[in-house]
């Protein structure tokens, strides 16, 4: 039998508008939770972590609004970001930005036994 196809992903809060890119209001723990969730369920997909630069850049590009609109996750990769959410009186409960969201996934995976596959290029 094939357990895999049993595994459900619960679902997110509801996304907040922020311009014409929406996030999802959800906590650093609540991300990890999610992602493995995902990992689990074995279905792919992919995280986005917006910061103001692209609420203004998926104005013109429709290309990079297809992108987050296809995201799995789409987090908030800055505190100007939680600040607009709470103006639009829609607040978001945290910043998760990327380079939060990174060491508290390893470790998760980790504990899990997961494995963690890097793409990268050369610095110049």
């Amino acid at each position: 039998m094939n357990h895999v196809s049993e595994i459900v992903v619960p679902e997110l809060p509801a996304p907040v508008k922020l311009g014409r890119l929406s996030v999802h209001p959800i906590t650093l723990t609540g991300a990890v939770d999610h992602i493995l969730s995902l990992i689990e369920a074995r279905n792919g997909g992919y995280v986005v972590t917006p910061n103001v630069d692209h609420v203004c850049l998926v104005d013109d590009d429709e290309e990079l609004r297809a992108i987050y609109a296809g995201a799995d996750l789409v987090l908030t990769d800055g505190q100007p970001l939680v600040w607009l959410a709470r103006a639009l009186r829609t607040p978001v409960p945290e910043k998760v930005s990327g380079s939060d969201l990174t060491l508290p996934l390893l470790r998760a995976l980790r504990q899990k036994g997961g494995t963690v596959y890097l793409l990268g290029a050369t610095v110049a």
